[in-house]
């Protein structure tokens, strides 16, 4: 899918990037007091860095059992409800947009402006939906059974995580 509507849909039907969005932003939204300042400046100009790469060379997509181990420690922090060093996690987000604009190279475009918006889009998705999973995750009460509740899904997310990687390393899902 090309284009700037496929563009903004492609982090949302590709299950890797999915997955690897909905960790971070989960994690990120748990953090508390939410700052998403830090986060964005290192998520958004490394993924832009990676599709950049995708626009100016050929290159092969990144493996999916990257992307998906990175989803799978976000969801293991989710689930275990876990903060990590300042460094470390901005390290993980860093890695995390860098290897998701990897992934988003655009096969064929019609012309460079058609690859270009293709491209931006995807960018503008990746900040939308990383900042909103964060932003609405946060709006979560602090009851204990609410963060109980959001634990279980870091661990569904986590076993989503394992059985998608056992596909992918099986063969099923192609780079």
């Amino acid at each position: 899918m090309a284009g700037f509507s496929g563009g903004l849909i492609h982090p949302l039907i590709t299950p890797a990037h999915l997955l690897l969005l909905l960790g971070l932003g989960l994690w990120l939204g748990q953090q508390r007091p939410l700052n998403l300042r830090l986060p964005v400046l290192m998520f958004l100009p490394f993924s832009a860095v990676g599709l950049l790469a995708t626009a100016l060379h050929t290159m092969p997509p990144i493996w999916q059992a990257v992307l998906l181990c990175l989803a799978l420690v976000m969801a293991f922090l989710v689930a275990a409800s876990l903060r990590l060093p300042s460094w470390a996690a901005l390290a993980i987000i860093a890695t995390a947009g860098l290897a998701i604009g990897l992934d988003s190279g655009v096969d064929s475009a019609a012309s460079t402006t058609a690859l270009a918006i293709t491209l931006f889009a995807t960018w503008i998705s990746l900040g939308i939906c990383l900042v909103n999973f964060a932003y609405y995750t946060s709006l979560l009460p602090q009851r204990k059974w609410v963060q109980i509740g959001l634990r279980v899904a870091g661990s569904w997310l986590t076993a989503i995580c394992l059985l998608v990687l056992a596909f992918a390393l099986k063969g099923g899902l192609t780079g």
